[in-house]
């Protein structure tokens, strides 16, 4: 488990590179934090560090969007925020995501379908804000942790 305490966008941006360089072997991202947290903010930087060429925007309403990379490789980004359970999204089809090991994938409300999520290829992110400091607490968290 790792914590930090983010004070800032410019903070939140090397955070996303750190997780890029000590965490080589994930590509599955697990965002849980309440609404307005900053997940899509996050993916933003992320998707940049893994050179998105494309705008990242939050799929509340498409489910899915899906962004390529300058080396053609894609990037899923899931919000499950109108998903009731992993149900759902078994329904709909999420196989299809995670079972491309080739691609990166992030969710938003991860915690709606962290019992089908790969473990060895899962990274979970809590973003935790403090409305009076304005600052956020991430906790970053292997699946065994």
């Amino acid at each position: 488990m790792e914590v930090f305490e983010i004070k800032n966008e410019e903070e939140l941006k090397q955070l996303a590179k750190y997780i890029l360089l000590n965490y080589p072997d994930r590509n599955i991202f697990a965002l849980y934090g309440p609404l307005g947290a900053g997940k899509t903010t996050f993916i933003k930087y992320l998707a940049r560090e893994f050179g998105t060429v494309d705008s990242v925007r939050s799929p509340t309403y498409t489910l899915a969007n899906m962004y390529k990379t300058k080396s053609g490789k894609k990037i899923y980004h899931l919000d499950l925020f109108r998903i009731k359970d992993s149900v759902e999204w078994l329904d709909i089809g999420i196989e299809d995501y995670l079972d491309d090991s080739e691609a990166v994938i992030f969710i938003e409300w991860g915690e709606k379908i962290r019992d089908l999520l790969p473990q060895s290829r899962t990274l979970h992110i809590h973003i935790n804000p403090d409305p009076k400091t304005q600052k956020r607490k991430i906790v970053i968290l292997l699946p065994d942790e």
